[in-house]
């Protein structure tokens, strides 16, 4: 193949994102660098290429950081690995290959060439000269290099030689003293945050010695403001010694004081009146309870001296008196007369007193139902709850319905309980049963009802089907009925009604069973695919218990 004649080195800026990077040029080994560092193959990059020798391009495992140089320069190896036997064939692609090689190695000495220091084609040959430590590069009067002393006064560059040394020197001694006061900032931080931290512990503990109550500040003191509590809590005991101020015009609206007087200060009232709801007659007294006692509010600031109100004998007793009976015999009497004097018979009751006795009585009035048993009774009942007429009757009671749930009305669990679990509970009373099986269930409840009658239904849906239940198997909506409310209806026929509405076609079956589980009877019936649902009844009669337990009979 050909190789073009075409710079063999790109150079790219990262941009932190992008990976991969076109190689323009043909190639059998090349070099990156980032930055003027060279990658390693296959540690940071990798290469696509159709078929060695052509176009490609390379991927970085991370991609070159924004701003970063990427150079890709073409370094083809400086060997000859095709051998040629006499006689043999004379392969086009090796050789081609070969001469590509030799073309690309030109290229790249070219390349180089181009970055070195060089004298035009015209010119004369330079003679061979040895570097030398802090020297220049100059030529003299002919044109001929030679490397100067940079420190030689008579060098024309020694000034810009010790100018450079100098800015390098002041360069690396500004970098120094950066990194000298930058440690210097980072140290100033820290002793920064710590003064913070200490002023704020000095803050806190401040205003623990000012106002911490409770428990002490440093383990054996307490805070200013628990000793203020305390001296304050003294100051009203000791205030519970009454100190004269004087009189105080209640009518004024107002306590006395003026907002500053002090637990024990007493004024007496010279002209009456209420104050934040507590009336004040002229004598009575007010003793201040608090600290600067407030002029508009009574409770925990005021004592009211009640000097007039108070109970002055009791049966003519004064001091610490203990009634007995005999203090208050004329006043039972009293009372008694003028009891018996204000009541007065009604069409209900008949009073009665016993003066002589002390005694006081009364008596319902009969009325016109005479007393005895009645059977299905016919019963007239007054305003005021009495029975006024009473009669048997000949028919017996009416329907019981011995379900008290029978709409769902009542439902304290949640209104959706998904994958129910077995004697799981519902609507009130009603219970949800799934004994086995793998089938899962969601029990709602539901609006979806026959009439306006029926608020609620019982929503049982199927979420996972058993494909094969066992013969055990059984799932029901369970309603339990007591054989205290069962009891009255022994030998009566008990009816079962129910709405149904399901997806599911089949049979289905209405069970009555006792708690033991040793006796029942089951009913059944089938259920078509509806979408309104249908009205069902199930009739029984429970009989009295007989040799072998309570039996009955159903019928559909």
């Amino acid at each position: 193949m050909t190789v073009q004649n075409v710079p063999r080195r790109q150079s790219y800026t990262g941009n932190g994102v992008t990976t991969n990077f076109s190689v323009p040029f043909q190639f059998f080994e090349i070099e990156v660098y980032v930055n003027g560092a060279l990658q390693d193959l296959g540690a940071d990059y990798t290469i696509t290429q159709v078929s060695p020798g052509l176009n490609g391009s390379i991927t970085f495992g991370v991609a070159p950081v924004n701003a970063s140089s990427v150079v890709i320069v073409g370094a083809t190896a400086r060997e000859q690995e095709t051998a040629y036997v006499d006689g043999d064939e004379f392969p086009a692609v090796s050789h081609n290959n070969s001469m590509d090689r030799l073309m690309m190695v030109a290229q790249e000495l070219a390349l180089a060439s181009s970055q070195t220091l060089r004298v035009a084609p015209f010119d004369a040959p330079l003679d061979p000269i040895l570097a030398q430590e802090n020297s220049f590069l100059v030529t003299d009067g002919d044109g001929q290099p030679y490397f100067a002393d940079a420190s030689d006064p008579g060098n024309p560059l020694s000034d810009l030689y010790l100018a450079t040394v100098q800015a390098r020197n002041a360069a690396q001694t500004a970098e120094t003293n950066a990194e000298t006061a930058e440690a210097n900032a980072e140290t100033a931080e820290t002793n920064a945050e710590t003064a913070q931290a200490a002023a704020e512990d000095a803050r806190d503990l401040a205003e623990e010695w000012a106002t911490k109550l409770g428990s002490t500040v440093d383990g054996s003191e307490y805070s200013a403001k628990h000793y203020a509590e305390e001296a304050a809590a003294i100051v009203a005991t000791i205030g519970a010694a009454q100190i004269n101020r004087g009189v105080w015009d209640a009518s004024s609206g107002t306590f006395p004081g003026a907002g500053v007087a002090q637990p024990g200060w007493t004024y007496y009232v010279s002209v009456a009146g209420t104050v934040n709801g507590v009336a004040f007659n002229v004598n009575d007294g007010i003793m201040a309870l608090a600290m600067n006692a407030s002029t508009t509010t009574y409770a925990a600031n005021w004592f009211k001296l009640d000097y007039t109100d108070q109970v002055l004998t009791v049966a003519g007793r004064t001091g610490n008196v203990a009634l007995a009976s005999a203090d208050l015999s004329d006043f039972a009497e009293a009372a008694q007369d003028a009891a018996g004097s204000l009541l007065t018979d009604s069409a209900e009751i008949d009073f009665s007193y016993n003066d002589a006795g002390n005694s006081l009585s009364a008596a319902l009035i009969n009325t016109a139902v005479t007393p005895g048993s009645y059977t299905n009774a016919n019963l007239t009942v007054d305003a005021k709850g009495r029975v006024t007429a009473a009669a048997s009757g000949s028919g017996g009671p009416g329907p019981i319905n011995l379900c008290t749930n029978p709409g769902m009305r009542t439902w304290q669990n949640d209104k959706t309980l998904a994958s129910i679990a077995h004697r799981t509970p519902c609507a009130d009373g009603w219970l949800f049963g799934s004994n086995a099986g793998s089938a899962a269930f969601t029990v709602s409840q539901s609006t979806d009802v026959p009439d306006s009658s029926v608020p609620f239904s019982v929503k049982v849906d199927c979420t996972t089907a058993d494909a094969s239940p066992a013969a055990t198997v059984d799932r029901h909506l369970r309603w339990a009925i007591y054989g205290s409310a069962l009891a009255p209806h022994i030998s009566t026929d008990l009816t079962v009604k129910f709405w149904v509405k399901s997806s599911k076609t089949g049979t289905y079956c209405v069970t009555g069973v006792n708690e033991a589980r040793d006796r029942a009877f089951v009913r059944e019936y089938t259920s078509t695919l509806r979408t309104h649902g249908k009205r069902r009844r199930s009739r029984s009669r429970f009989l009295q218990k007989q040799g072998r337990g309570t039996t009955g009979t159903a019928s559909a």
